[in-house]
């Protein structure tokens, strides 16, 4: 049996950010560690949550990737090493 349609109104505080309902959200499992994508389609904002499974956004970067990558940014090499690490995981 399908799940019926969930709908709610929400209002956008000042800086435009907006809460995403709990019964969405539950439905969804949609959680602070989840990553979601907002677009306009026409003159509707659809937000989707991303993941694995979900047209799988994320990659694994190469050796040669970081590589470039840290070396066209100024960080410490504490930051660049953690950077390093998430980036091999997928995880960014």
């Amino acid at each position: 049996m399908a799940q019926a349609p969930i709908s709610k109104i929400v209002r956008p505080l000042p800086k435009g950010q907006i809460t995403i309902p709990i019964a969405i959200r539950r439905v969804l499992g949609i959680t602070d560690a989840s990553l979601l994508e907002v677009r306009l389609q026409g003159d509707e904002i659809v937000i989707s949550k991303l993941g694995y499974g979900h047209g799988d956004p994320f990659r694994v970067y190469s050796d040669e990737e970081i590589a470039e990558f840290l070396d066209e940014d100024r960080i410490t090499a504490e930051t660049a090493e953690r950077v390093c690490e998430l980036m091999q995981t997928g995880l960014v």
